[in-house]
């Protein structure tokens, strides 16, 4: 069994916007959500990363670093 966390490469970025899909989507179509969330100035701001299983990818968590409030090195 392989699994890995590391840094998502932008040709994966479609793939962890649709992980929310259900619950961040509301009424937007598939493309309309894609398309806010690759323009999103707060992911953007962010780091993403990816736990994938065999070769899967099956969650992500973005990673900010000195925004929103945060002390520098949280």
């Amino acid at each position: 069994m392989t699994i890995l966390i590391r840094k998502a490469v932008s040709s994966e970025l479609c793939h962890v916007y649709m992980m929310g899909f259900d619950v961040w989507g509301g009424d937007c179509s598939v493309h309309d959500y894609l398309e806010l969330c690759g323009n999103s100035h707060k992911y953007a701001l962010g780091s993403w990363y990816v736990l994938s299983h065999e070769g899967e990818l099956v969650s992500s968590v973005i990673e900010y670093q000195n925004c929103w409030g945060l002390d520098a090195g949280y």
